[in-house]
């Protein structure tokens, strides 16, 4: 797989607290065999993908499965935007899929960053959504992409960029049913600080 960086961390976001090994992957970064990766993850509970892990589907499916061959108690949490199906993995209940959904601030085009047919895939298989919120026009936006959708309230996450929204946000996830998850990663490590 193209990777940019491994690390040793705590995840931040949903599952709040579990020790991991995060391995971001980056079509531009390096290259590792798949078994050097595999000897690297073998012995941590949870294996956290980052980057969109999807652009490199088959090679991501192939980890994902010989590493549950190795170690049949590892958790891999694969991180998303939403926008491309993986292959090989649907049934393997070790995968857990956080597809992160963006918004119209990050200037990407709506049907470039909103696919229905792969949402609704990750939304059959009980992924958890993620989605940033930092105003009052993204909460709309929100529950208008939720509803189009048909996304469970129960597997949506709200989180935030700035600390000070936490109140805001924790508000509007109380008045719409969301669950909301601080960013503890950004919260108690800024900067990658450990």
């Amino acid at each position: 797989m193209k990777i940019k960086e491994t690390y040793v961390s705590h995840t931040g976001l949903v599952d709040v607290g579990r020790f991991g090994l995060f391995i971001t992957l980056q079509n531009d970064g390096v290259y590792i065999e798949l078994e050097e990766l595999i000897k690297q993850a073998l012995f941590f509970p949870r294996v956290i993908l980052l980057g969109e892990s999807f652009e490199q589907k088959e090679e991501v499916s192939k980890f994902c499965k010989k590493l549950i061959k190795e170690n049949s108690k590892v958790k891999i949490e694969i991180n998303t935007y939403g926008t491309i199906r993986p292959i090989g993995i649907a049934n393997l209940d070790s995968v857990i899929y956080n597809v992160h959904l963006r918004l119209k601030s990050s200037n990407i085009n709506y049907k470039e960053r909103i696919k229905p047919n792969i949402i609704n895939w990750f939304n059959q298989i009980g992924s958890n959504f993620i989605i940033n919120i930092n105003s009052e026009d993204e909460m709309d936006e929100t529950n208008l992409i939720l509803q189009e959708n048909n996304i469970s309230k129960r597997d949506v996450y709200l989180t935030f960029n700035n600390s000070k929204d936490l109140n805001q946000i924790r508000k509007w996830a109380k008045y719409y049913g969301y669950n909301f998850s601080p960013n503890f990663k950004d919260l108690l490590w800024p900067n990658n600080e450990e």
